[in-house]
């Protein structure tokens, strides 16, 4: 699992800087482009098409190297409410048609920290499997409850003592084999012993998302059914107030300097493109060692880090000597890799925070004005 680790992560660097131009351009283009245009519609799918790709590519560096998802408070009965009136709407699934999908929420949760992209992906892939499992027939009913448990006991796992949100998928199909049941949670398992559709990630990416989420998980099931229990402690902290919907607007700069370093010159690229459209004044630079020689002639009041050069020193070495030039030298990290110790050690520093490649205008936009202020 650790070779597989390594080549995730590397694999997952090389794949997220290819997808870059095919994510984050067309948005440039449809900034620029009236709602009426010829070709918006399928820029549009071509920008979709990149953001799914990109989505495999964050599975397999879940699943390998059990990266850490960014949480915020939020409320599950609101998670869970708000995924399934989407694919009742949507059609989100084709494994669906024909599947009754139920839901069941105690009122009055309390809150819990969760990453809700990795929570809907987790509910979608048991949703999804379950569905598959009933070959379009059945019911599937979702529930979520408050529960005490006194003291560790022991189901699929040992689950600690504590308060917790379980949210629960229970199906009607005829169960999962005994055998199955062991490492049904292994990557590719469920794709090589059990016959299922899709990358066979499924179901490892439940596991490291729920336990990334210091949660637990159970599993029953017989000829009747088959339900997943997922534990998720709770908070009593609140839900934050949700703002208006973000617009460009609201990330424009005025003209201040920022230098990016990155070894890859299609990337200098985009990012110049991005950084001007939003009012900066973009500069590149291919390595850490001339950032360091660009920066004893020319100060910028913002440096935006690739983690991993393939030529001389790497991203934090880079922040720790321009940190010497100018101790007080702002800066984010923007890096197709997963979050790591180097990563983590850079934000020690004073790094402002951590954008995985590829990302959005508004995902870049906003971390640049975050870290400005």
């Amino acid at each position: 699992m650790e070779t597989l680790g390594l080549m995730a992560g590397s694999v997952a660097h090389d794949l997220n800087n290819i997808l870059s131009g095919i994510v984050t351009l067309p948005e440039l283009l449809l900034m620029q482009m009236g709602d009426e245009h010829e070709y918006r519609d399928t820029i549009q799918l071509i920008q979709e098409a990149g953001k799914e790709a990109a989505s495999v590519v964050s599975d397999l560096i879940t699943v390998a190297r059990g990266a850490t998802a960014e949480k915020e408070v939020c409320n599950l009965n609101t998670v869970v409410e708000s995924l399934i009136t989407k694919i009742k709407k949507k059609q989100m699934d084709r494994r669906l048609e024909g599947v009754a999908i139920n839901v069941c929420c105690e009122p009055g949760l309390p809150n819990s920290y969760c990453s809700v992209v990795h929570i809907n992906k987790v509910l979608m892939n048991l949703i999804g499997n379950a569905a598959e499992e009933m070959e379009g027939k059945g019911t599937i009913v979702v529930r979520t409850k408050n529960v005490f448990v006194e003291e560790p006991r022991l189901g699929y796992e040992i689950i600690e003592a504590g308060e917790y949100i379980v949210v629960s998928i229970t199906d009607s199909g005829s169960g999962i084999k005994e055998e199955d049941i062991k490492k049904i949670f292994e990557p590719f398992y469920s794709k090589k012993a059990m016959g299922r559709s899709g990358t066979g990630l499924g179901l490892a990416i439940v596991w490291n998302t729920v336990h990334d989420h210091d949660g637990f998980i159970d599993l029953t099931s017989d000829e009747s059914g088959t339900t997943f229990d997922l534990y998720f402690p709770t908070t009593k902290a609140g839900v934050r107030s949700e703002s208006s919907q973000l617009s460009i607007s609201n990330f424009k700069g005025n003209g201040e300097s920022i230098l990016v370093i990155d070894d890859q010159e299609k990337q200098q690229e985009i990012a110049r493109k991005i950084l001007t459209a939003l009012g900066y004044k973009a500069y590149t630079v291919g390595s850490g060692e001339e950032a360091i020689a660009y920066i004893k002639q020319y100060p910028v009041d913002l440096l935006i880090l690739d983690m991993i050069m393939n030529k001389g020193i790497n991203g934090r070495k880079t922040y720790e000597e321009i940190l010497k030039i100018n101790p007080k030298q702002k800066a984010i990290i923007a890096s197709g890799f997963a979050e790591n110790n180097e990563v983590k050690q850079t934000i020690i520093l004073g790094a402002s925070q951590f954008v995985r490649k590829p990302y959005a205008l508004t995902q870049i936009g906003q971390a640049v004005r975050q870290a400005l202020l």
